[in-house]
């Protein structure tokens, strides 16, 4: 279960993987979970800078958690993106991985040229 977890949180860091997942979500006529917003939000966290991951970890706890100042807060972020992901990963990944979005998601990917 856990490398599947890691599966997911790589896949959300590809600028690809959210329209594609949101549109599967529409289609299905399910609301896509705030987990998803979430997730791809504080994913981005490995490409930031220590000022903006902070001020990202601020954005993402007061829209996503409802949290302003907490003690610890880049922590608590962390601690509930690892939560969400696992709920994303358990609850929608599978619904997803099996549809046609995620294999056209998968098709555009193999045009995407590798990182150097």
């Amino acid at each position: 279960h856990h490398g599947t977890v890691d599966f997911v949180r790589r896949m959300l860091e590809l600028e690809l993987t959210g329209p594609y997942w949101r549109l599967f979500m529409r289609e299905m006529r399910r609301t896509a979970p705030v987990s998803l917003d979430f997730c791809i939000t504080v994913g981005r966290r490995a490409h930031l800078s220590e000022d903006e991951w902070r001020r990202l970890a601020f954005l993402a706890a007061e829209r996503y958690l409802r949290l302003d100042e907490v003690d610890g807060l880049e922590e608590v972020v962390v601690t509930e993106h690892e939560a969400a992901l696992a709920r994303l990963t358990a609850d929608e990944f599978p619904a997803f991985l099996a549809s046609d979005h995620c294999t056209e998601l998968i098709h555009r990917l193999r045009q995407v040229p590798a990182p150097p």
